[in-house]
């Protein structure tokens, strides 16, 4: 409770000028909006039935017109601070560009007229990411371009994210920054006429993807011509996504060291199921199921051997 003291006959001491020291220690501990102009008004009221007053109480709000921007206003008795943090969440979300120097002219013109009590904090946000790096939001930056920014660059040094991981990353941004807008990490899915469905999830590389989709399309038996369908749907699926590689329908190879010492090279053809691969060259150099199965996972490492049976 932070109490009104008027001392009567104090000399130049105006009861308007009390009550406007009051309000402000009232503003100052964390009671902005508190007392407002009319309530200030009565207030003086009150106190001019005890003592003489000869002043009125200002209360007129202030107010800074920012050029091309709009107008910042404090009502009498609100929280300078408070105000104008209002104002500038306002100004960014109307789609303004605004930086910690804009913002902070704006708030020394404000304070310029009224006590401000507390410094405005135009600190950049850093968000540390485990085993990667740190995100660093500007002041006025949406934090969501911080974060793509981040993955761009954190793609670039040879990360990779899903969608849960952005998810994480945006959730712990969300608590402590205000987000205007979230990342979106849907599955991308375009429908070829006689092919199939491709869907490509977040923070899968296209190239792989489209790559998988046709080796899975013509080995279910789609009748296919890989290098104009590909050029087709590269064209359609980098108009939407980022695309760093162009696509390469040849064989995957996979070097295995046999029992003699000899090293022979298993092909995957486009289209082709790898177990089938697989088991051919196994025929072919009488190599048995535990051997097939080591060289099988081999391959699995250099390629996706999943969806081929579910075709």
């Amino acid at each position: 409770m932070i109490s009104l003291t008027y001392q009567f006959g104090t000399t130049g001491d105006e009861p308007a000028a009390a009550v406007m020291r009051w309000v402000g220690e009232v503003v100052k501990a964390g009671g902005g909006g508190m007392i407002d102009a009319d309530g200030a008004q009565q207030l003086l009221e009150n106190v001019c039935k005890s003592v003489p007053c000869f002043a009125p109480l200002d209360v007129r709000e202030t107010t800074l017109n920012i050029s091309g921007i709009g107008t910042c206003i404090v009502p009498y008795g609100a929280d300078p601070l408070v105000m104008v943090t209002r104002f500038l969440d306002q100004v960014i979300d109307a789609g303004h560009v605004l930086d910690s120097s804009m913002a902070a002219q704006i708030y020394e013109g404000i304070c310029a007229q009224t006590p401000c009590y507390r410094p405005i904090d135009l600190q950049p946000y850093d968000l540390q990411v485990q085993g990667i790096g740190t995100i660093r939001v500007p002041f006025g930056t949406e934090p969501a371009n911080s974060v793509e920014n981040f993955i761009v660059q954190a793609k670039e040094a040879g990360h990779q994210f899903n969608a849960e991981q952005v998810q994480n990353i945006m959730d712990a941004m969300c608590g402590a920054k205000r987000c205007r807008r979230q990342i979106d990490t849907r599955p991308y899915n375009l429908t070829i006429e006689d092919v199939g469905n491709l869907t490509i999830p977040y923070g899968a590389d296209p190239t792989t993807e489209v790559r998988n989709f046709l080796a899975r399309r013509i080995a279910s038996g789609v009748a296919v011509e890989p290098s104009l369908a590909g050029t087709t749907i590269m064209g359609a699926v980098c108009a939407s996504l980022t695309c760093t590689r162009p696509l390469d329908l040849s064989p995957v190879s996979q070097p295995v060291k046999l029992a003699t010492g000899q090293v022979r090279t298993l092909y995957v053809p486009l289209g082709t199921k790898p177990r089938d691969a697989l088991f051919q060259f196994g025929n072919v150099h009488r190599l048995s199921m535990a051997i097939l199965q080591d060289i099988f996972n081999s391959l699995c490492s250099v390629m996706d051997c999943t969806g081929y049976d579910e075709e």
